[in-house]
């Protein structure tokens, strides 16, 4: 099979993606206690995705341009090889966006599994 790293790209774009749902559901209905998210550490993973996403898109761009520009990339790669790279690159910008910027459930608003539920609760 002449694809096969191709192929084996794009299955790997596909367990990312996987792994991006899963992980924003978990990180979605999973509540944090208190202080086990330091805001500094939060801070910085919101101040660093655009850097992230700038940087896989540049790199998908040049990637891009190199490949059209010089034939010596259309004799390395075949085309469903460049299009798996393409793929993988945008899984993980994904994943990038959907699990950075997903904020955990607060404590407060969770009940506790003994707590029962009365007419005056909201």
């Amino acid at each position: 099979m002449h694809d096969w790293l191709g192929v084996g790209l794009i299955a790997l774009a596909a367990a990312i993606g996987g792994a991006t749902v899963l992980k924003r559901r978990r990180r979605i209905r999973t509540p944090y206690p208190p202080g086990a998210i330091r805001p500094e550490f939060a801070a910085m993973g919101e101040m660093l995705r655009p850097l992230l996403l700038f940087v896989v898109g540049l790199f998908a761009v040049k990637f891009t341009l190199f490949y059209f520009f010089f034939s010596a990339g259309r004799e390395l790669l075949s085309p469903l090889e460049f299009v798996g790279i393409l793929v993988v690159l945008a899984a993980y910008a994904v994943h990038i966006i959907l699990t950075v910027g997903t904020r955990p459930v607060e404590m407060s608003n969770v009940r506790l599994a003994g707590e029962s539920i009365s007419s005056n609760s909201p």
